[in-house]
């Protein structure tokens, strides 16, 4: 028999009205054991409703209404907890607190006369709820502010398509003549869906994901296309079409976008070819997809930093190509472009 738990000890089975009749006794906070005594309070009070846990009942489900029960033998009462309602608070709450910060830095601005030239730019906040959305929009907008931002679009909570629908409302209801910028959206066909909604400036976090997962951007966004690189779309074969030597099963292919190619991958060992044919950057002018495979198989640092010079150089010509085509009239054929590229 192994030795017994030291903090189940604390709490003796007693009381025949519960379905496991094991409840604390009320004075266990003072009956902590030898090794209890040595950690700081915080730590101790962890462990000891730990020790709790084989005595909880299964945690039920939610309802179709939101509504979750939550038991417990130590708080016999029933709680429950209105999901949609406090994720509504919550959205309430981040609004009303970026309006109240952004008036304080409005109020400083006018005070210092230091300050009297700062851009202060104003956050779009309210979650995935429409409603805070647009109030938080109409409210920031009655504002002295330079341009907004649309924040909270970086997280994963809700579906690209909910996304553009909020980005659509909020920006109807700001004026045309001041940018807006919006976080955590850079892959290519993402960022003209957001164009065409009204967005003006996206950062620069999607490049340097890339290049994080050993990568390379390899599309063409040239309209009308150069007969030269337009091979280049049907250059990376579907999973289907590769073979067991070049699929690397250790590969995590679940966050590489159709936007680029895996240096990591043994099918590149070989291929002598610059990363992006007729790219002029200094890391196509000057190596290969073989070079930059064996940098990043030995875990040199060099690969990291010519695949972030390839890989800014290539956003940053897309979006030249954005802004040509905009003021050309091509924005809807460069998106047919891009689009064929899309998952």
């Amino acid at each position: 028999m192994g030795q017994q738990n030291p903090f189940v000890k604390e709490f003796p089975r007693h009381g025949p009205d519960l379905p496991h009749s094991q409840t604390p006794p009320a004075n266990h906070l003072q009956n902590r054991g030898s090794v209890s005594r040595k950690m700081p309070m915080w730590c101790t009070e962890i462990l000891h409703l730990s020790s709790c846990l084989p005595f909880l009942e299964e945690r039920p489900k939610p309802s179709p209404a939101g509504v979750y029960p939550r038991r417990s033998p130590l708080f016999p009462e029933v709680c429950y907890i209105d999901l949609k309602k406090e994720k509504t608070k919550l959205a309430q709450k981040s609004v009303d607190r970026s309006l109240a910060f952004l008036d304080e830095c409005l109020k400083l601005m006018s005070e210092k006369e230091a300050l009297q030239q700062t851009a202060v730019i104003g956050a779009i906040e309210g979650g995935d709820l429409q409603e805070e959305r647009l109030r938080s929009a109409r409210e920031t907008a009655k504002r002295p502010v330079s341009g907004f931002l649309l924040d909270g679009f970086q997280e994963q909570s809700a579906s690209f398509e909910a996304k553009l629908n909020l980005i659509s409302a909020v920006t109807a209801e700001l004026p045309e003549d001041k940018p807006r910028l919006v976080h955590g959206i850079g892959r290519p066909d993402q960022v003209l869906d957001c164009i065409e909604r009204g967005v003006d400036l996206f950062d620069s976090t999607f490049p340097y994901e890339v290049t994080e997962r050993g990568c390379a951007l390899s599309f063409t966004h040239q309209h009308p296309p150069d007969p030269e690189t337009s091979v280049l779309e049907k250059e990376k074969p579907c999973n289907g079409e590769r073979n067991e030597e070049e699929s690397d099963p250790e590969i995590d292919q679940s966050s590489i976008t159709s936007y680029e190619i895996c240096l990591k991958e043994k099918r590149y060992r070989e291929d002598f070819r610059p990363l992006l044919a007729g790219c002029t950057c200094y890391c196509c002018r000057n190596h290969s997809r073989a070079y930059v495979y064996h940098l990043l198989t030995s875990r040199e640092l060099l690969a990291g930093i010519l695949l972030m010079i390839h890989n800014f150089q290539q956003y940053f010509s897309f979006f030249q190509s954005v802004r040509r085509a905009l003021r050309d009239g091509t924005f809807q054929d460069l998106k047919q472009r891009i689009q064929r590229r899309a998952p």
